[in-house]
């Protein structure tokens, strides 16, 4: 191969690896460690939560990389509170919170005629 070709591909390959650390796909990978030690500590306290039973916690690639929180608490104090637990932990990344607030409906009991 010619000596023009080498140059150019030596000039490409560091231009790609001078951009990587500014990219998006940096960006993303770097928020998503973040997120994964940040869930590291936030499994154990969800799972210990009698409130939080059915909420939980990832690490997603969405929003540029971030914790991602879903699922269902039984009132607003709870909801509350489940931010507060997060926030706690320190992360150092987007968090996307996509929790319901659904009360427990009673159970109905029937009686007869």
């Amino acid at each position: 191969m010619s000596r023009h070709f080498w140059i150019v591909l030596g000039i490409s390959v560091a231009a790609i690896a001078a951009y990587y650390p500014f990219s998006p796909a940096y960006t993303q990978r770097q928020n998503m460690k973040l997120a994964s030690q940040r869930l590291a500590i936030l499994k154990p306290i969800l799972k210990g939560d009698p409130r939080f039973s059915q909420v939980e916690a990832y690490v997603f690639t969405g929003a540029g990389g971030s914790l991602w929180v879903r699922g269902q608490v039984a009132s607003e104090a709870d909801a509350s509170d489940l931010k507060a637990i997060v926030n706690q932990t320190t992360p150092t990344c987007p968090i996307v919170f996509r929790v319901l607030v659904e009360a427990a409906t009673p159970a109905t009991t029937q009686s007869g005629p």
